[in-house]
């Protein structure tokens, strides 16, 4: 093991242990975000022969980053003291859930329709395969249809912390959400959707987080063998369950590890700074889409590693961006964002339980991808049903 990796495992767990220590809390964001680097570089020391060697900078980042994330939660939650109590909210299943569940529903099959439209043609005759193939590379889309996954997404786990003891209609709520996510093709939506309802579990103390962390790695493990074998990466249905074991721990380890070595290839080709053309891509393609003509960043590349991936760390869009000082610097914008959506949550407010449970996912996804804004538009439409369900319709109801 190189001593730089020896140097950032040390600093991320010395950051994860003293930010435990702070509040006795697991869920103190700083404690996932350094416990989690310090495992993927720990990981890749072990592993280090399969990718290309990294560079002191990129070990000099993560660390930084690590510090930087703490200090940002540190602000944000000065003189707190959290509440370590189980929150049980009133059982609750009035008209406005009722009726999001039941748009939802409605909804699906609507959807489902739509998914055979956009797939149909497709080069594979796979419905998956061709659906992700015509949306990526011939951009079909499901129009206002879209905004139903956000929408049951939200509908389930507002169910699951409002009205768990429902339990035909939490297991709709539930399925409905899967359903949909699994229709968008993507990771996005299916692993907001496991982040939240475990996420709320934790919040609220109904579930410990050693069980919990089993749970979300499990339904990880199912979605991503899942994908793998609808989509063909990773499994060869021709080939020895022993292979195919093999292959598949060669794609997971590929997914896992080899965003560090393709962000550190990026750095090395030391881009010009692109000014929030990665950072801001939301607001680019939604002023494209206004008719106003604005350049928008295309998916990254595959870079070998040496083996081939698109994934390159939260740090990516930010360097790119801003070079070295902004990527370095970001992470405590992030650590106080964290921390506001922590400060709220443990305090009991249901709205924020929620919101912080769905930050659970881009955080956990660090190590891998940036989707705080790349993904900015799935958070606003989930923010803009829980503000509806929780400030709008209890001031409503109020008067």
């Amino acid at each position: 093991m190189e001593y730089s990796q020896v140097l950032v495992i040390a600093i991320s767990l010395f950051v994860a242990v003293a930010s435990y220590l702070r509040f006795r809390d697991p869920l103190y964001p700083p404690v996932i975000h350094s416990s989690l680097w310090a495992l993927v570089v720990f990981l890749f020391a072990l592993n280090s022969d399969a990718f290309y060697p990294l560079s002191w900078k990129l070990y000099f980042l993560v660390g930084f980053g690590c510090f930087a994330f703490a200090l940002g939660s540190y602000i944000a939650t000065y003189e707190f003291r959290p509440e370590h109590k189980v929150w049980r909210f009133p059982v609750e299943t009035n008209w406005l859930l009722v009726a999001l569940l039941t748009i939802s529903v409605i909804g699906l099959p609507f959807y489902v329709r739509r998914a055979y439209q956009v797939a149909a043609g497709g080069p594979t005759g796979n419905l998956l395969v061709d659906l992700r193939f015509n949306m990526l590379v011939q951009h079909q889309e499901f129009g206002v249809l879209v905004y139903l996954v956000p929408l049951a997404t939200v509908v389930a786990g507002i169910h699951l912390l409002v009205a768990p003891s429902k339990r035909l209609q939490t297991a709709i709520s539930v399925i409905v959400a899967l359903a949909y996510s699994i229709l968008t093709t993507g990771r996005t939506s299916a692993f907001a959707l496991i982040f939240l309802l475990f996420g709320i579990q934790l919040v609220t103390r109904r579930l410990k987080v050693k069980y919990a962390t089993i749970g979300i790695l499990a339904c990880l493990a199912v979605f991503f063998v899942g994908v793998a074998i609808v989509q063909g990466k990773g499994i060869n249905v021709d080939a020895s369950f022993k292979d195919n074991l093999a292959l598949l721990g060669e794609n997971v380890r590929t997914y896992l590890l080899g965003a560090l070595p393709a962000l550190d290839s990026f750095m090395r080709s030391d881009p010009a700074p692109a000014l929030g053309a990665y950072t801001l891509r939301f607001f680019f393609v939604l002023g494209d889409k206004l008719g106003l003509a604005l350049p928008v960043r295309s998916e990254l590349p595959w870079v070998k590693v040496p083996a081939m991936t698109n994934v390159y760390t939260v740090y990516q869009p930010y360097f790119a961006d801003f070079s070295f000082p902004g990527a370095a610097t970001v992470q405590i914008f992030l650590g106080f964002f964290h921390g506001i959506l922590y400060r709220r949550a443990t305090s009991g407010d249901p709205m924020f339980i929620c919101l912080f449970s769905l930050a659970l996912y881009p955080l956990a996804l660090q190590v891998f991808a940036e989707q705080y804004f790349l993904g900015l538009s799935l958070w606003i439409q989930c923010t803009i049903v829980l503000w509806v369900y929780f400030r709008l319709w209890g001031m409503l109801r109020s008067r």
